[in-house]
């Protein structure tokens, strides 16, 4: 028999490494399904919508439109003018598509002839008025010779043949005097004809508007 008391066992104790290595991998394959599922909840998440209206206070502002087209614009009226007169044109005034006002200068006629015209004119107009004053003096002289002849005629101081030449004579300056008022007239009426005709070689609008065609025989200044 042994005598000696029992011992306690010392035996080693090794502890259970996989048991750990197993659990580790289980929580971290448990982290990352809850990550996974976390990431997918958020991309599958409803996405907010952008607001169909948008409200704003009511102002009182200009809406411009703007509308590019194409198309033709028909005139109202057409005014053709012609030249007035017969004469060769020196110059054109405007360009196409100009605005004109009422009596504006469009071309310009040679106006030599006319001023030519105009100075034969005035000049005969002139002598008439110089003999119209001759013929004024001259029946005043006749109106004085038949008074004094009366006079004398009165007196027995003259004769009846000579009262009767004197009274010819005032009869006569009185003709002449109408003569010579009526060139004076008539040559008067030749000066506003030539002003006329001179003022004929200025084209002017007839009415306002715009210059739709312009044209000439050949090219001037």
């Amino acid at each position: 028999m042994n005598d000696h008391p029992a011992q306690p066992s010392e035996e080693l104790q090794i502890p259970d490494l996989t048991r750990r290595a197993r659990t580790r991998r289980l929580l971290v394959a448990a982290v990352v399904v809850v990550a996974a599922g976390l990431a997918l909840a958020y991309a599958l998440r409803p996405k907010s919508e952008p607001p169909l209206y948008r409200f704003d206070p009511v102002q009182l502002r200009t809406i411009v439109q703007l509308i590019e087209t194409t198309g033709s614009v028909e005139v109202r009226s057409r005014v053709e003018v012609p030249a007035p007169v017969a004469a060769r044109l020196t110059s054109i005034a405007v360009r196409v598509r100009q605005e004109v006002k009422e009596g504006q200068l469009l071309a310009t006629l040679d106006e030599r002839s006319a001023e030519f015209a105009l100075r034969s004119a005035e000049v005969s107009a002139e002598a008439a008025g110089g003999r119209v004053a001759q013929a004024r003096t001259a029946l005043a002289s006749a109106q004085q010779s038949v008074a004094r002849t009366r006079r004398l005629h009165e007196k027995g101081l003259a004769s009846e043949q000579e009262l009767l030449s004197a009274t010819t004579a005032l009869d006569q300056a009185r003709a002449a005097l109408e003569g010579a008022q009526a060139d004076k007239k008539l040559a008067g009426e030749g000066v506003a004809s030539a002003r006329l005709q001179r003022s004929l070689r200025q084209i002017v609008a007839p009415v306002a508007g715009v210059v739709k065609l312009r044209t000439a025989p050949y090219p001037v200044p």
